[in-house]
């Protein structure tokens, strides 16, 4: 029991003060982890002359270069710039050192026991699922592969002392990191997945989910994308031409690119500066001549149900801003019992913030 009050205090620390003392809470910071390094090659084709570590960093680096010229205030951090071993859990903590927005983790795919699987895809934190065979086993695959680095790591019996998938420990943790930084995410990896459906591979295999130790120790939102079966002789070929390499990139830019508009259209507003106008969706109670303050909870780019499970059972008030719905819960008068009950659900949304609605614009209150 200790070790799970350990958990689950570290990581509501972890969630509610991630962005502590941050006036400007757009996309202004990724981490870009090249899979692999030094001892480690990752994948290696049967040839024997093509190593994942070494298309992982080529993609990475030309991806950063790509942020950097299209958004020059950006900060883009790699956490390799060469062919250097990086420890899975230093791999994180770089992200959390620099306070990143956004977490991207490059790695190259294989499958032991065929040549047929191909193609692109993309996981975020979360437990395995069952309801395909194949890619249940393609997806086990991938996630024993890719933790079992943790064995080239000096005293890693140690330092992932926390990490049994299997334990009770193990699934809270996974669940309250996943519950924190899920829907950014999902969006990120949903992104990506459709702008590779543009080639250049044949397949793209969608979002999936799994307990990676890189994702699981990452205190933001986080996405592992495979790029290609390493074992498959379609993929290989991609891989080995250049241009090929490019069109990835592009891709992953573009995806990048329309998930920071937005990003950043979610959270648009400053504390004490008005937010563009906004108006009340026609599905939610209208708020005549006073206004009121809440807590939002998410700004998405699509209209949900006051239902749905995200909301968790409170009551909530969707409010149409641009082309963003945000969705607005706690609602009152009084701000003070707004700031009262923020304390106690903070937790639960961990990247909400207070709000007044007055009329036709939305501020954010300190």
């Amino acid at each position: 029991m200790r070790k799970v009050h350990t958990v689950i205090t570290a990581i509501l620390f972890i969630t509610c003060n991630l962005y502590a003392g941050q006036p400007d809470l757009r996309l202004n910071t990724i981490v870009i982890d090249a899979g692999h390094g030094g001892k480690d090659a990752g994948t290696v084709s049967k040839d024997r002359k093509t190593y994942e570590k070494t298309l992982t960093l080529k993609i990475s680096k030309k991806f950063a270069e790509k942020v950097t010229e299209a958004y020059p205030s950006m900060k883009v951090v790699l956490t390799r710039k060469e062919d250097l071993f990086v420890p899975l859990e230093t791999r994180a903590a770089i992200a959390s050192r620099n306070n990143a927005n956004l977490f991207i983790s490059i790695h190259i795919n294989a499958a032991a026991k065929s040549q047929s699987p191909n193609g692109f895809s993309a996981y975020i934190l979360g437990p395995a699922k069952k309801s395909n065979y194949d890619s249940y086993d393609v997806n086990m695959e991938v996630l024993q592969r890719e933790n079992s680095v943790i064995l080239l790591e000096e005293d890693y019996s140690t330092k992932y002392s926390d990490y049994d998938p299997s334990s009770p420990e193990s699934e809270i943790f996974m669940q309250l990191m996943q519950n924190a930084f899920r829907e950014q995410s999902l969006s990120f990896a949903e992104s990506v997945s459709s702008s590779m459906s543009n080639g250049p591979f044949r397949k793209t295999w969608g979002v999936m989910q799994g307990n990676f130790c890189v994702l699981r120790r990452a205190s933001m939102p986080a996405v592992l994308l495979e790029f290609g079966f390493m074992t498959n002789p379609e993929d290989l070929s991609t891989l080995r031409v250049e241009k090929n390499i490019d069109r990835i990139v592009e891709n992953l830019f573009k995806a990048f690119s329309s998930y920071k508009e937005v990003y950043d259209a979610s959270v648009s507003i400053t504390p004490g500066v008005e937010s563009e106008k906004a108006e009340t969706s026609e599905s939610a109670p209208k708020q005549e001549g006073t206004a009121f303050y809440g807590i939002q909870v998410l700004a998405s780019s699509r209209e949900l149900s006051p239902n749905d499970r995200f909301f968790k059972g409170q009551d909530v008030i969707c409010v149409k801003s641009g082309k963003m719905y945000k969705y607005i819960i706690c609602n009152s008068s009084d701000l003070s019992a707004v700031r009262k009950s923020y304390s106690s659900l903070k937790p639960n949304f961990p990247e909400s913030f207070i709000v007044k609605v007055d009329g036709e614009t939305i501020s954010v209150q300190n």
